[in-house]
């Protein structure tokens, strides 16, 4: 499988867009900008001309507009643009016209709330994007460049809104802004890894006394794994004895029981005794005389 390579983001990117003390700064950026979307929003919503009885009306005449601005020398509308306005959005303005009121508001108070703010603050942004393109500047220009902000500060946004709850609920991380929780990286004294805690827990961040690796320098010490929990502890190195060396058996380790054996060169096979001539009749007699 082919490896990915990830660009590192800047310090300065990190702080402005992804820092728990840019959040307030983004909370009242988003806030205001969700307040114009739902104040331009909010009248169409109650226009006949935009979702009563005249819906699409207010469309046709906008988009009008546009297709005249597009005949000017230079045109102020591009000649593609001009094309889906004639072709796509034209032939359905009465759906366009529902789809710009709603989308307006929907989007002014999920930027309020705070609710998926970098989603919300793409379609506002394509919203204004779309309006440009038609020759209409009024506050569209200002709104894109907030919006596209919003964009690059998605994970801070909504910090102090419904996102706190809602993005790690989707699967994207909190980033150990709280401060009960461990940065991801990081690691303090007596922990591992990061991120969760708990005993029994590999890569991830645990409390209490923890084993550290032996000095590689320090003669006598080598790292085993005895407690099958992924603790490393110190054992005693013996040095490899001589062959023919009489050294004890390292099956006695600590906490077992017996003595210890010794394992001995092999020995010699051990020399019969000489055999002694049987005695004769003159030694007993002599032995009983």
């Amino acid at each position: 499988m082919a490896r990915t390579t990830f660009y590192p983001e800047p310090s300065i990117t990190k702080f402005l867009f992804a820092s728990k003390a840019m959040a307030p700064f983004w909370a009242v950026v988003r806030i205001y900008l969700g307040w114009l979307w739902l104040s331009a929003g909010w009248g169409k919503i109650f226009s006949p001309a935009w979702t009563g009885e005249n819906a699409g009306a207010a469309v046709r005449g906008y988009l009008t507009r546009a297709l005249t601005l597009a005949q000017e020398d230079p045109p102020v509308v591009a000649p593609w643009y001009a094309w889906m306005i004639e072709n796509i959005f034209l032939p359905n303005a009465v759906l366009m016209s529902y789809l710009v009121a709603w989308g307006e508001v929907l989007v002014g108070i999920a930027l309020i709330v705070g609710f998926l703010t970098g989603l919300s603050a793409f379609f506002g942004g394509l919203m204004n994007a779309s309006f440009l393109l038609a020759g209409t500047l009024s506050t569209n220009p200002i709104m894109f460049i907030l919006a596209t902000w919003i964009v690059l500060a998605w994970r801070v946004a909504g910090y102090y809104g419904l996102d706190y709850w809602v993005l790690p609920r989707i699967g994207a991380p909190k980033l150990g802004f709280d401060r009960d929780t461990a940065e991801p990286g990081r690691s303090g004294p007596g922990t591992t890894g990061s991120g969760t805690t708990g005993p029994g827990t590999t890569g991830a961040a645990t409390t209490g006394p923890v084993a550290t690796a032996p000095d590689a320098t320090r003669p006598g010490t080598a790292r085993a794994d005895t407690t099958g929990r992924g603790r490393v502890i110190d054992e005693p190195v013996v040095d490899e004895p001589a062959p023919d060396e009489p050294v004890a058996d390292r099956r006695n380790t600590p906490g077992s029981t017996g003595e210890a054996t010794t394992r001995d060169a092999p020995a010699a096979p051990e020399t019969p005794p000489e055999d002694t001539p049987p005695a004769t009749d003159s030694t007993r007699d002599d032995k009983t005389g």
